[in-house]
């Protein structure tokens, strides 16, 4: 699994309390819209559950 943090758009990326990520694994791509850290935080965990859940 890769988290990639988009750096290009306003927001997002160092230096700010909020990002863009998107969620990459081998059987899908999930983006997320702009939210603050703690909260892309939580929807990575939740994902990562999610998907041990489904194994």
């Amino acid at each position: 699994m890769i988290v990639a943090n988009n750096l290009k758009q306003a927001g997002a990326g160092f230096g700010t309390d909020t990002n863009i990520v998107t969620i990459i694994t081998n059987d899908e791509t999930l983006q997320l819209e702009k939210m603050s850290k703690e909260e892309v935080s939580n929807e990575i965990l939740t994902f990562i559950i999610n998907r041990l859940r489904r194994n």
